[in-house]
């Protein structure tokens, strides 16, 4: 993204001017816009979130989950200082476009992280499948090893392969954000922050990552799900949610993360293609929050009785709310993992067991 002040005519670089700053406000009514999504979803399902959430055990879905509810209205409130103040101008720019790009990726990744724990969950809290997460997951959240890489300045094709995808996505992050010029205009004029010039290529490989992301976890997810339904003649209720939830996820956010891709290299060169990013960032925080609510509130109505998995009475009210399995299932034997369900912090196992 480039807006050539050396080619072109003053009449030229004033029209591309008019242009850049129509883009920049249409990207910050955008911003502002998703950000108001995020605060009316909150409102609406908060007695829902009380309910389901607040009362309740603590466990690591729950803690990623309020970790996300509420560190969402921390960006939202870096990212409207950044889209919506128009007191910034030039190199004042920098700071809170900073503050906001890695804000932005930071709820990414904790929505990321949920979408981990949620496989794993449905694999059973499979040993096989443990390292191949790690991998991808976990060890790209080495800060150290993320750091050293950036201050090397080590090309795509060098990385090395234990760096995961959440970790390249911020080494990629820093390499676009490095590239990233503020129009110097006066102050007074309250234009805000206009983006001129800008390497797109690795804001690009950013969303192309956080897709191959998406298409790990749902691949791992649709693979469970065949193999479990050809071994137990269906998918029970509460399994059957997760799959479901996680293929509207899938949709939902690699439409998202395709559309940003695509606004990355045909979007005029002028920041419009800055367009979608906020919208991807807080529709993740939303969805997420609600498969999570969605998931404890289904699990407090209705257990489908399934041979593998644990007895509970359609009108019983789990104590716990928590879905979990059991990781036992073992090398030479291909049953589905045993579902537990906490009813009155009382354990029954079916006669499959």
């Amino acid at each position: 993204m480039t807006v050539d002040a050396g080619t072109k005519s003053p009449a030229a670089q004033a029209a591309a001017l008019i242009e850049a700053i129509r883009a920049n406000r249409i990207v910050n009514y955008a911003a502002i816009g998703s950000s108001l999504v995020l605060c009316v979803d909150f409102l609406e399902n908060l007695q829902r979130e009380v309910e389901h959430m607040w009362s309740e055990g603590i466990s690591i879905p729950k803690v990623l989950f309020f970790l996300l509810r509420y560190y969402s209205f921390v960006h939202t409130i870096i990212s409207v200082m950044y889209h919506g103040n128009t007191h910034y101008a030039g190199e004042a720019c920098t700071a809170p476009f900073l503050r906001d790009a890695y804000s932005s990726l930071t709820v990414h990744t904790i929505c990321e992280a949920i979408s981990y724990v949620r496989v794993f969950a449905f694999a059973g809290r499979s040993t096989i499948l443990l390292p191949i997460l790690t991998v991808s997951f976990v060890v790209g959240l080495n800060l150290k090893c993320t750091s050293s890489l950036i201050e090397l300045k080590l090309t795509a094709l060098r990385v090395p392969r234990r760096q995961g995808t959440t970790s390249l996505q911020y080494y990629f992050l820093t390499k676009f954000t490095k590239t990233v010029k503020f129009a110097n205009l006066p102050a007074s004029a309250l234009l805000g922050c206009i983006p001129v010039a800008g390497e797109n290529m690795w804001l690009s490989i950013v969303f192309i990552l956080i897709l191959f992301s998406l298409v790990l976890t749902t691949g791992i997810m649709i693979f469970i799900a065949y193999r479990r339904r050809a071994n137990t003649h269906g998918i029970g209720g509460l399994l059957r949610l997760f799959y479901r939830d996680g293929i509207f996820y899938f949709l939902t956010l690699s439409t998202l993360a395709v559309t940003n891709i695509i606004f990355d290299h045909t979007a005029p060169p002028n920041g419009l293609q800055f367009m979608m990013v906020q919208i991807q960032v807080h529709f993740n925080s939303v969805i997420t929050a609600r498969m999570l609510i969605h998931l404890r509130e289904w699990a407090k109505k209705d257990i489908q009785v399934n041979p593998y998995v644990l007895h509970g009475n359609a009108a019983t009210s789990t104590a716990f709310g928590e879905l979990e399995f059991s990781g036992t299932e073992s090398k030479s034997s291909r049953k589905a993992p045993r579902v537990f369900i906490e009813v009155n912090r009382d354990y029954t196992i079916s006669p499959g067991y």
